[in-house]
């Protein structure tokens, strides 16, 4: 059953309207104050009666705060921010599990504005035909043997995939058995100038600051509005990290499925383990999350990170500013939501400098010597209290835009305030 939702019976209305807090409370929703807007105002006017008045003007003036001087032709802020509400609508359906029952689902035609909606049946698939008594005996014994064949095999990979030398402070959490972990990437702020134009300000990373500094002057070069957008791109590094990453834990065994950061929420995170491959500048699920630094990343400029608690023989500052050839990455360990699951944070200051330090924690011989400094430290010393949770800083050197060589530097540990509390 489908059809326009408006002036429908109490049951329906109340069915809908449950189903709207789910998707906005959803984490493909979560994190994006004009699409809830968008889609709370669509559901609730279309419930109201006036799904005939969704039209691109009525929703710029009314949604996206345009003025009476709004033109949906030079402007389409409206266009790009509704098509982006049908993707997340039909990503979130897709991954939903298939549970027994009746549910409503919300979604926008295309080539409207007026929401629909269906009541989707969902059956768990019929039993299979009985087995004749006369097979049944020679089945159970070829599966049987197929059975013990296929423990054989896996046992064998295991102990052939399974390498000694992952480094039990950074991946030992991640190799108990049935532990799913969710491999993410960040994702830069973009900014629409104009149909077509998008602009990246590397100083900009809050929506709320479009038409300020630099983007205020495109702007009112082009006579615009400049608008954020999310989910546009992410950086080459950040790609090529979530695959190296994803295929190092999986020859581990490590069942691992990718997610974009910043649309992850505190459920998505129970019993699971993450890591995160981002530039410090990109927004990611740690912008959300009370967890603490040793070294402190300072954006102004190329972006440098300060050392406020450097030992005998470490820089105040990294990187040397006389020194463009060098950049730096911190490696953090965290705990996850769950007891026992740990967040992972790769992050350099560009990105490529956030793929050396994917490359690093999957290098043999960086992941042994990292592995013996730490086992080398105190239960208490000058790196502070000894814990699981720390974070590693190392120096990457660098040529046109490839890394060439990554170098530890320092680590600290951290005192990481639990359970995990999301702002």
């Amino acid at each position: 059953m489908s059809s326009p939702v408006s002036e429908y019976p109490d049951s329906t209305t109340l069915g809908v309207r449950e189903e709207l807090k789910r998707l906005l409370e959803g984490r493909e929703l979560r994190n994006s104050l004009q699409l809830r807007k968008l889609l709370r105002f669509l559901v609730e006017q279309a419930l109201d009666g006036r799904a005939e008045e969704l039209k691109e003007y009525h929703l710029g003036l009314e949604v996206f705060q345009r003025g009476t001087d709004f033109d949906p032709r030079m402007d389409s802020i409206v266009r790009v921010q509704a098509s982006i509400l049908r993707k997340k609508l039909e990503a979130h359906y897709a991954a939903m599990p298939a549970v027994p029952g009746v549910r409503i689902r919300i979604r926008i035609p295309r080539g409207s504005y007026a929401p629909h909606w269906e009541e989707v049946d969902i059956t768990p698939p019929s039993s299979p035909t009985g087995i004749p008594r006369r097979e049944l005996v020679p089945r159970l014994l070829w599966g049987g043997l197929g059975a013990l064949a296929g423990a054989g095999s896996m046992a064998l990979l295991r102990r052939e995939s399974v390498r000694p030398y992952a480094a039990t402070v950074l991946w030992a959490p991640f190799l108990r058995p049935g532990i799913e972990t969710i491999v993410s990437y960040g994702v830069p702020l973009f900014f629409l100038a104009d149909e077509g134009l998008y602009v990246r300000d590397v100083h900009t990373n809050r929506p709320e600051e479009a038409n300020q500094g630099r983007l205020g002057q495109i702007g009112k070069l082009l006579q615009t509005t400049v608008r954020p957008q999310e989910d546009v791109y992410t950086g080459i590094g950040e790609a090529a990290g979530m695959q190296m990453v994803s295929r190092f834990l999986e020859a581990l065994n490590v069942r691992t499925t990718v997610a974009n950061s910043h649309v992850l929420g505190p459920t998505d995170l129970s019993g699971k383990n993450l890591v995160i491959i981002s530039s410090m500048r990109f927004q990611t699920l740690l912008d959300s999350l009370r967890l603490p630094h040793a070294f402190e990343f300072v954006p102004y400029g190329a972006g440098s990170i300060r050392n406020p608690r450097s030992l005998p023989g470490e820089a105040l500052v990294y990187p040397d500013p006389g020194k463009p050839e060098l950049s730096f990455a911190r490696i953090t360990i965290w705990p996850s939501a769950s007891q026992g699951q740990r967040i992972v944070s790769l992050s350099g200051r560009e990105t490529w400098s956030t793929q050396a330090a994917v490359q690093f924690v999957i290098d043999e011989d960086a992941q042994r010597n990292l592995q013996l400094r730490i086992e080398a430290d105190p239960p208490t010393g000058p790196r502070g209290v000894k814990s699981e949770f720390l974070e590693i800083l190392v120096e990457v050197e660098g040529l046109n835009n490839r890394a060439k060589h990554t170098r530890y530097v320092t680590h600290r540990y951290l005192d990481v305030p639990l359970p995990l509390r999301f702002r």
